[in-house]
């Protein structure tokens, strides 16, 4: 599967289990128990769905593209552009 792909996989699976933990519902449905024991998920009916939100992150961390701040050179104040002038 493709970088992106898996990605969106992963996604999707989350975006489910975000679900079921907002509206409180605790068990899991069968169809994404399987998904999740194909992505190695061991047991997923013995695990609560904030352990599986959990869980599928860590799947996706090595997918995530890591944010780099570039610090950006300070900009003088008009102020003091405009003392520097006189």
């Amino acid at each position: 599967m493709a970088h992106n792909q898996t990605l969106r996989y992963l996604d999707n699976i989350l975006e489910c289990l975000e679900q079921l933990n907002l509206k409180e519902i605790a068990e899991l449905p069968e169809e994404l128990a399987r998904e999740l024991a194909v992505l190695g998920v061991d047991r997923p009916y013995r695990c609560t769905i904030p352990e599986l939100i959990e869980q599928v992150w860590t799947l996706q961390e090595p997918h995530l593209t890591p944010v780099v701040i570039v610090p950006q050179p300070r900009r003088r104040r008009r102020k003091e552009e405009a003392s520097d002038a006189a």
